[in-house]
């Protein structure tokens, strides 16, 4: 559970389990989250889904006054409905963690200490007791993993993200290795900093599994600047379009400005022509280059968990940490056919008529607007908003971003063959 995502400190939470201090609700929601695993390793039937309706029929109880075990409840039952493809509910606990987080002004955890000097603020910290250090942690880590939720999902279901990015005064989790270690019940040398440039070898061999947990955060911010460049194009065509501003005439609501882009041409043709879009496509790409490779890791002392007494040791963690890289690697190529499958001529108008065939790259596959495609439309839209389903359907792609599109996926099997080793079961929980 805690190499999925990392927001508990754990030996933190063992300690709260022996004495009995954690909310069942936590306990639930953790079950759930880990019965497929352990009902496929153990031979133990753990009914999962009944767990995780049991745990969304008592979220309500404690709406009015959330707890830190209820909020990582949501995050944990969100993220199990997400990979149950229930995506309506999935969207639904996402914005109530959301809403949460920032109820609970976690947003704004390092609001005064970010006004201070380094100095100032590392004194300030090293004056909290350990167990409010931690406390505040463990939040850090829960805001976090909160947002990359409300990031992702946000671009599927075409929605502005629920937590407000200019708002956000909260630093990264610290990564200290023996945050990790269960053994340790107290880190020796803390509060802990993330520190931005560190060898990938000294990442591998202290097995800081946090790191994991920082780049993701870090894709999903591109992921929301996405999301904010893809609303800006499509409302600035409109008003092109439509020769007009006019967005509401409610009585004191300022109408929202045209968004400004680095491209005034009237006639975009391709979404390269954006800086913006380049600048996004860049990020992402050296994103990616700055992650450690998975099949670099096969070298050193690295295994799965055959018994409960190797929880949290330095091999456990490595592997943990390998999955994290190789899941990361494939989930940045989702996102980059996201961004590329939006450079087509039906992005800016949704009446476009589709061509008959998908450009010089694919002249050969002819547009078919059978029943099938229909139903696959429908079926999409549930997981989808319209505006990715028609970047999936839709045949108008232009033919760099295809060429791209091609690339990615070749690159994706190449990663995927250096890393035949790693069992499947393991890669699609492993990436919150």
């Amino acid at each position: 559970m805690y190499a999925r995502i990392p927001i508990f400190h754990p030996a933190t939470l063992v300690k709260r389990i022996v004495l009995g201090q954690v909310d069942p609700l936590l306990i639930d929601a953790i079950k759930a989250s880990t019965a497929r695993i352990v009902s496929q390793k153990t031979g133990r039937n753990v009914d999962g889904e009944q767990l995780t309706v049991s745990v969304r029929e008592r979220l309500l109880q404690g709406l009015d006054n959330p707890t830190v075990d209820f909020v990582q409840a949501v995050v944990l039952t969100a993220a199990v409905l997400g990979g149950q493809s229930k995506f309506i509910a999935y969207n639904s606990l996402t914005c109530l963690a959301s809403s949460l987080v920032t109820r609970l002004g976690w947003h704004t955890l390092d609001l005064e200490t970010r006004a201070t000097s380094a100095t100032a603020k590392a004194a300030s910290e090293e004056t909290a007791s350990w167990d409010e250090w931690v406390a505040l942690e463990i939040k850090r880590r829960t805001f976090w993993a909160v947002y990359q939720l409300d990031s992702y999902q946000s671009l599927l279901a075409d929605r502005p993200m629920t937590i407000d990015a200019s708002r956000i005064y909260v630093m990264v989790p610290g990564s200290d290795p023996t945050w990790d270690d269960v053994t340790v019940p107290q880190i020796l040398h803390w509060p802990t900093r993330h520190q931005r440039s560190v060898q990938k070898s000294v990442l591998v061999r202290t097995a800081a599994l946090s790191y994991t947990f920082v780049d993701l955060c870090s894709m999903l911010a591109i992921v929301a600047r996405m999301n904010e460049f893809f609303w800006k194009v499509r409302v600035r065509m409109t008003v092109q379009k439509r020769g007009t501003t006019q967005a509401t005439d409610l009585k004191y609501l300022h109408a929202p400005p045209i968004p400004e882009l680095g491209s005034e041409s009237e006639t975009v043709q391709t979404l390269f022509e954006y800086p913006e879009y380049r600048e996004l496509h860049a990020a992402l790409t050296k994103w990616r280059g700055g992650l450690v490779l998975a099949e670099e890791m096969k070298t050193h002392e690295c295994s799965a968990m055959t018994e409960l007494a190797q929880f949290g040791s330095t091999e456990n963690r490595r592997y943990a940490m390998r999955i994290r890289y190789f899941s990361l690697r494939c989930y940045s190529t989702a996102i980059m056919l996201l961004l590329l499958l939006a450079n087509r001529p039906s992005f800016f108008d949704p009446q476009h008529q589709r061509p008959r065939s998908m450009g010089t790259l694919f002249a050969s596959v002819a547009v078919s607007a059978s029943e099938e495609d229909k139903v696959l439309r429908a079926m999409m839209c549930i997981a989808f908003s319209e505006m990715l389903n028609d970047g999936l359907l839709f045949y108008d792609v232009v033919d760099e971003s295809w060429a791209l599109c091609v690339q990615e996926t070749y690159d994706l099997m190449d990663h995927l063959d250096r890393n035949s080793d790693i069992p499947i079961d393991r890669c699609d929980a492993s990436i919150s």
